[in-house]
């Protein structure tokens, strides 16, 4: 131990000693705790791939930990004699202990609640033309589907079917809205559109496919490119028929390449993984400033630690 790590260990004590007097010794082995486990370079080489509240309360904030930084808080309460000293451990149980607990709850919940997973059926070769699919063979994405970040159903009753052809992933997707409504962007977000993610695991790299009312389909690469997000992804290959002219129902058929469905290019008999996203305009969702709705629950747009597995049948 070098003369610097002396002095912050001297700091330390004297800052957990003066707010919490004979509660110091709990507080300060759960803030050591916290920090040993946040800076540790093994988790998070260990875990490469892994973001966001996967990463936080799976890796570092693990059930385990927190039953042991419970245990601690728990002795803080106990050991805290004065007023003052009782008062700051509850200033610190509602800044720092309530805010991971909740954190730590809301990841339970999330992870608890199913993820879906499908067998993309292997149908005849349609040419990467998703309006020669036999969407009857194709396999549902089951319902029901669900709001944004939440286990509750969408306002409308969305669906969709997946196959693919050995060189395409084929997608339809239906949303039941009236669709003279619809909001065409210029640049297919922020609404009317069909977002779809991909990747190769629950995590960093990703694409982002966009597709809107008419046709038209941007795409993104997110984490695969120097770890830079929203680099537009030019050569996609992706084909969208766009179906508007029934006056309750919009049908988005959609056309991914298997080589550029997911980094590195998928083929039959591997596993990708897909969240499937409605974002609608506040003309069609009467919510302002709009409406998001997913096909898998607990996620939004960019979530991509619950994403579905999708196996590609022989």
């Amino acid at each position: 131990m070098d003369n610097a790590d002396l002095n912050v260990d001297v700091l330390l004590d004297e800052y957990f000693s003066g707010l919490y007097g004979a509660a110091a010794v709990p507080l300060k082995r759960l803030y050591a705790g916290v920090e040993a486990a946040y800076c540790n370079p093994e988790l998070y080489e260990k875990n490469k791939g892994v973001s966001g509240a996967a990463f936080a309360w799976g890796c570092l904030g693990t059930a385990e930990r927190m039953a042991e930084f419970g245990c601690l808080m728990d002795e803080a309460k106990q050991a805290a004699t004065t007023p003052r000293e009782r008062r700051n451990v509850e200033l610190f149980d509602l800044a720092v202990w309530k805010y991971m607990t909740a954190g730590r709850a809301q990841y339970a919940s999330r992870f608890g609640s199913p993820i879906p997973a499908v067998q993309a059926p292997a149908l005849s070769d349609a040419g990467g033309d998703p309006t020669r699919v036999a969407w009857d063979k194709a396999a549902p994405l089951g319902g029901p589907w669900f709001q944004r970040g939440a286990n509750q159903p969408a306002s409308r009753k969305l669906s969709g079917r997946i196959a693919h052809d050995a060189t395409h992933l084929y997608l339809e997707l239906v949303d039941p809205c009236q669709t003279k409504k619809l909001v065409v962007s210029s640049g297919v977000s922020a609404y009317d559109d069909w977002e779809l993610f991909l990747a190769n695991q629950r995590g960093l790299p990703y694409r982002h496919f966009l597709a809107g009312p008419t046709g038209m389909v941007v795409a993104f690469l997110d984490g695969e490119v120097n770890w830079r997000m929203n680099v537009p992804h030019l050569e996609h290959g992706v084909r969208v028929a766009s179906d508007t002219a029934a006056p309750d129902r919009w049908v988005a058929r959609v056309a991914i390449p298997l080589r550029e469905a997911v980094p590195g290019g998928a083929k039959p008999g591997s596993k990708i993984y897909l969240n499937a996203v409605r974002v609608a305009s506040p003309a069609v969702s009467g919510q302002n400033p709009f409406e998001i709705a997913t096909w898998v629950s607990n996620t939004t747009v960019h979530e991509v630690d619950r994403l579905a597995e999708i196996t590609l049948d022989k």
